[in-house]
């Protein structure tokens, strides 16, 4: 069995979606004490506050990819190429926006995902 036929590539990405948390709060911890400060409830105020929101609710939206993608290569099918396709074009955006994150920590999988789709086509 090929490397990209074995089951890894959802366990990769539920590894980096809980590295992903673990960094985003490390960085974050004094937004999200302010924010906890003004109420919670719509105390978003500004970029930084902004950014600290979106860098972490990625991190289930990324654990969530991992377990589906887990779960269907246990049964032993590829991955929906809508699905590969989806990931891939998410990376893309990002990875062309802001080249040094830890965006490439997703990229062996997906490109996986495709790869394995192929062999097995």
């Amino acid at each position: 069995m090929s490397f990209v036929h074995r089951r890894w590539k959802g366990r990769w990405i539920v590894g980096v979606s809980i590295l992903h948390v673990i960094v985003g709060l490390g960085f974050a911890i004094e937004t999200l004490a302010g924010m906890a400060g003004r109420g919670w409830f719509g105390s978003l105020e500004g970029v930084r506050d902004a950014f600290t929101v979106w860098f972490l609710a990625m991190s289930p939206a990324l654990f969530a990819i991992g377990i589906l993608t887990d779960r269907i290569e246990a049964d032993g099918a590829p991955v929906p190429l809508a699905a590969s396709l989806a990931l891939l074009a998410m990376l893309v955006f990002i990875l062309s926006l802001q080249p040094a994150n830890g965006g490439w920590l997703i990229l062996p999988a997906a490109l996986a995902m495709l790869l394995s789709r192929k062999a097995t086509a």
